[in-house]
């Protein structure tokens, strides 16, 4: 009686072992981008159940021989479906699918989407009528591969052994795009705020601009998005004056202001940082933001300088590659 909020990693049907109704709430996210995030993260843990497994096998021979091959198939699926009806590793099959949809439709009163994280988060407190909230990245995974980035053997193989998965990720996709069609444009002027908020908030010496952060957060929480982003717009303009001691700061904040698409501040920040072990990133960072001003010569000269500092660098040869067919 006394729990009013469960949380973790399980299936449904375990509100079956507690007193009283219960609601569920759940994100999801693309079958072949969650495979891959799960391969790679067992294998950065050496206390991960798995992580002798992935040491010993490949993607491909992890996906087909591993004790975890199960997670690689249909695993939304069957943990939406859950253990009020038990479907095991080899129930692949249309009732299953059924049933998790009529467990959605039935008991989940929040759908969200990791590809759509920040919305995500928006549509979360406005369906519960939360207080804002905001958050830091955990847990990320540094080495591994884009999903483009992956041979198409595997992609067909993951394909085939996530039918059920992708039929069930476009079907919550649906109602995500429902719900967030409902609130409108409000909905939207709330996620621009959100993001330049929930960055700055963490960002390097964001204690250089508590009062302002500070001003903008309660004007959020008013509902004032527009006299919101009015301040931080009118502070991340003169970001780039910010008093950063060391390079990794400057570069933390340079990078901040390109991902909130300030790419003249972030263009002039980056151009003023000396620091040998970030000269790589930051010739790739400066040829990104000319690519996106459409600066395509002077981009091609940034990634081949980044390629000559570090030949591994595959989204600089992605991009010249695109540049140079």
């Amino acid at each position: 009686d006394k729990i009013r909020f469960l949380y973790g990693h399980f299936s449904f049907g375990d509100h079956l072992f507690l007193s009283g109704s219960a609601k569920y709430m759940s994100m999801f996210r693309n079958p072949i981008d969650r495979a891959v995030s799960m391969y790679y993260s067992y294998g950065v843990n050496p206390r991960n159940y798995y992580y002798d497994e992935v040491k010993k096998y490949s993607f491909g021979d992890f996906i087909n021989k591993s004790s975890a091959r199960h997670l690689f198939c249909n695993d939304q699926t069957r943990l939406i479906a859950g253990n009020k009806e038990y479907f095991s590793y080899k129930d692949n099959t249309k009732e299953m699918l059924d049933v998790a949809k009529a467990h959605i439709d039935e008991y989940f009163d929040f759908i969200g989407l990791f590809e759509e994280y920040d919305k995500s988060c928006v549509l979360l407190r406005r369906t519960f009528n939360w207080k804002t909230f905001f958050y830091k990245r955990s847990n990320v995974t540094a080495v591994r591969p884009d999903v483009t980035d992956l041979p198409v053997s595997i992609k067909d193989l993951l394909c085939n052994l996530n039918a059920l998965d992708f039929e069930l990720y476009d079907y919550v996709k649906n109602i995500f795009d429902a719900k967030c069609s409902m609130f409108g444009e409000d909905l939207d002027a709330e996620l621009e705020v959100f993001l330049i908020l929930n960055r700055v908030k963490f960002a390097q010496h964001a204690e250089d601009k508590a009062s302002v952060i500070h001003e903008a957060e309660n004007k959020y929480v008013e509902g004032k998005f527009c006299d919101s982003r009015e301040l931080l717009e009118d502070m991340l303009s003169n970001y780039n004056t910010l008093n950063a001691e060391t390079a990794a700061h400057k570069y933390d904040v340079a990078l901040m202001l390109k991902d909130l698409n300030y790419l003249e501040n972030a263009y002039s920040l980056f151009s003023s940082i000396n620091g040998e072990s970030l000269n790589a990133r930051i010739c790739f960072h400066l040829g990104e933001i000319l690519m996106q001003q459409g600066d395509e010569k002077s981009a091609v000269n940034y990634f081949n300088k980044c390629l000559k500092l570090n030949p591994e660098n595959r989204k600089a040869k992605k991009y010249l590659n695109g540049v140079l067919v």
